[in-house]
């Protein structure tokens, strides 16, 4: 039936995520959330792919093996001879290193696990920077998702995490991202461009220092790490202009039982910010909105960069600005609801 009306697949499978995931806006944008909405959304897109695939991720194994459902979904699209690029940060930790691939004998690498499936690694990045920690994926050139998830299901017995995703089917977009990730993948210099699009280490500082101070009555942010000393910075300012700051965050964000960020909380409190720290969800998000409470004036910011030195001006990361009300109001929603789990500084 598909092959006789010549609709591709991809635009199907889009189609329905739209209507199930939050349609927004006029130029085909959705928000899901996370893990609320599921990672199906993911694996629907991987399996729809009738040619190519780009993918950007952090780690992919944050458990024992490699993700079932994601190693099923690149092994179906190979199957059909889809190109499969994969660009990740290939330095595992200790504990990721030793991983077991359904149905192997032995224990691998589980990087190893993929490209043994015909998964193209992209490794060019590490001569260019010291991490890769961008978050998306593109199918068929016809559909992208941005934002603060990878790609793995959540470790059984963790926590709920909080994560964040943009699906788009903005042409341009689709054509930065590619075009950085060919370039990164090289090792060839690129300038992205967009102006939707916020790229660490190229213009990250940069655009969250102007979203900052283009605030008037709110700013929300989501975070897992906010020692970056000019951030703070900036913060403070913006409280002193009279601006109203919550921060949300988990009590300890990296899993160790310690606070890295306690100093910078505490110097935010006492110049009047609300800090919420919560125990009851992961926060993985990494959300900037300002004055999301003015249609006209409203922004967010929805990407992979945390709010520490090293992963602004170093780490290639990738995010997206949107101007957009009703996707604001959409994130400001589960704002609102996690900060009721929270215990306010």
């Amino acid at each position: 039936m598909i092959k006789f009306l010549r609709i591709p697949l991809i635009t199907l499978v889009f189609g329905l995520i739209v209507l199930c995931f939050h349609p927004l806006s006029a130029n085909s944008k959705s928000i899901v959330v996370l893990p609320n909405d599921g990672y199906k959304v993911y694996f629907s897109l991987i399996r729809s792919a009738e040619s190519t695939i780009y993918t950007g991720t952090y780690k992919l194994i944050p458990g024992l093996a490699p993700d079932k459902d994601l190693l099923d979904a690149f092994t179906h699209v190979i199957g059909k001879e889809v190109t499969v690029k994969l660009m990740v940060e290939g330095n595992l930790t200790k504990s990721e290193i030793p991983n077991i691939a359904e149905g192997a004998q032995t224990t691998k690498d589980a990087l190893t696990t993929y490209k043994e499936l015909g998964v193209k690694l992209s490794e060019g990045f590490q001569q260019s920077f010291p991490q890769i920690h961008t978050k998306f994926l593109i199918v068929d050139d016809e559909v992208a998702v941005i934002g603060t998830t990878n790609f793995d299901k959540q470790v059984k017995g963790e926590i709920p995490i909080r994560d964040f995703a943009y699906i788009t089917t903005d042409k341009s977009i689709i054509k930065e991202v590619k075009e950085v990730f060919e370039a990164d993948s090289q090792n060839t210099a690129i300038s992205p461009q967009h102006k939707e699009l916020v790229w660490g280490p190229d213009n990250s500082r940069t655009n969250f220092t102007n979203m900052i101070r283009q605030a008037k009555k709110t700013i929300h942010i989501y975070q897992q790490d906010i020692t970056d000393g000019q951030i703070v910075e900036e913060l403070l300012n913006a409280l002193g202009r009279g601006v109203k700051l919550y921060l949300l965050m988990s009590t300890y964000p990296f899993y160790a039982k310690v606070n890295k960020n306690e100093s910078q909380q505490n110097a935010l409190r006492n110049a009047g910010a609300y800090v919420g720290l919560t125990d009851a969800i992961k926060i993985h998000a990494k959300v900037l909105i300002i004055d999301a409470e003015n249609p006209e004036s409203c922004e967010m910011y929805l990407g992979s960069c945390n709010f520490y030195q090293p992963a602004i001006d170093k780490t290639r990361t990738l995010g997206i600005r949107s101007k957009n009300y009703a996707e604001t109001q959409r994130v400001l929603e589960i704002f609102r609801n996690d900060w009721k789990t929270a215990k306010v500084l």
